[in-house]
């Protein structure tokens, strides 16, 4: 089973994708996505805004994904999305905020498709700002302070880390890697009348915690419960974390560059286990281009 997550090509076989399925639920050309440290703004990504939806064939497990260009991040029920302007999002992950402008083009069918498509896949709410104030929003403010500057770096590695595992549970889901019956906690009402369990913003930052403390996370049996009423959603169990933790690990021994996942574990940092980018560092001052996503 692990050989299916480790199996990194660029061409998707029929049997691969045997498992789930891939649907887009909207795509917006144009987008600018920033990421937003307190008193420093920078852009990460311009181009296709798209949402999209894993949902595995034989099992209740699905997740959804946003991305901009080539890089992504999940969305959950645990995830605050805010409307602040016409055409102005802005997405709260542990540790980092993203803001995501549209295009002056975007029409008012793609909005409310966007907003729809948000509701049911994030925990979304509106807080339109008057036209002025729009224009303000993700105005990048002319600020040089060393230590927003480490923040900054901070928070470019925290985003660097939820892409390169969003585009590893992705791919684990729709190959059958992850197997409901051993892998994962489900949680939530049974009476909800949900087929589907969505994959929480927990399941995610659970990996990057593994990968970060090299494993020692996964023995901690004492972790933070959480629930969100009213849902069916899941999470992974120690079992689910460890199948993880192998098939990054095995990624980064041996430097996988046929796809933009292997690429992302280039930039990964475990205690004991040097693996930043030192690219990366050195980009925060810059309009900010990860490297390897």
């Amino acid at each position: 089973m692990d050989d299916q997550i480790l199996s990194m090509s660029t061409v998707e076989s029929a049997a691969e994708l045997a498992a789930g399925t891939e649907s887009e639920m909207i795509r917006i050309n144009g987008t600018e996505l920033y990421l937003m440290g307190g008193e420093r703004i920078a852009i990460i990504r311009t181009g296709e805004f798209a949402v999209r939806v894993v949902k595995q064939s034989q099992s209740p497990l699905s997740a959804a994904f946003c991305s901009v260009g080539d890089h992504q991040w999940p969305l959950g029920k645990d995830c605050p999305v805010l409307r602040v302007g016409l055409r102005r999002f802005s997405f709260a992950l542990p540790g980092f905020f993203y803001g995501l402008a549209l295009p002056e083009n975007c029409s008012e069918d793609e909005l409310k498709r966007l907003e729809e498509t948000l509701m049911r896949f994030s925990c979304y709410g509106s807080h339109l700002l008057h036209e002025k104030q729009e224009g303000e929003a993700l105005k990048k403010p002319e600020l040089s302070v060393e230590k927003s500057s480490e923040d900054m770096h901070n928070k470019a590695q925290k985003a660097i880390r939820m892409s390169a595992i969003a585009k590893l549970v992705s791919k684990a889901l729709v190959r059958g890697a992850i197997n409901f019956n051993y892998h994962v906690n489900i949680m939530g009402a049974k009476d909800s009348g949900d087929t589907w369990a969505f994959a929480s913003i927990r399941a995610f930052t659970d990996v990057i915690e593994a990968v970060e403390t090299a494993g020692r996370s996964i023995m901690n049996s004492h972790r933070d419960k959480m629930f969100l009423s009213g849902l069916k959603y899941w999470s992974f169990n120690k079992s689910g974390l460890a199948l993880l933790l192998r098939a990054v690990a095995a990624s980064a021994v041996i430097h996988v560059r046929s796809s933009s996942v292997g690429r992302d574990f280039g930039c990964l940092k475990s205690e004991g286990t040097e693996l930043s980018c030192m690219s990366c560092r050195d980009s925060v001052e810059k309009p900010f281009q990860p490297c390897g996503l």
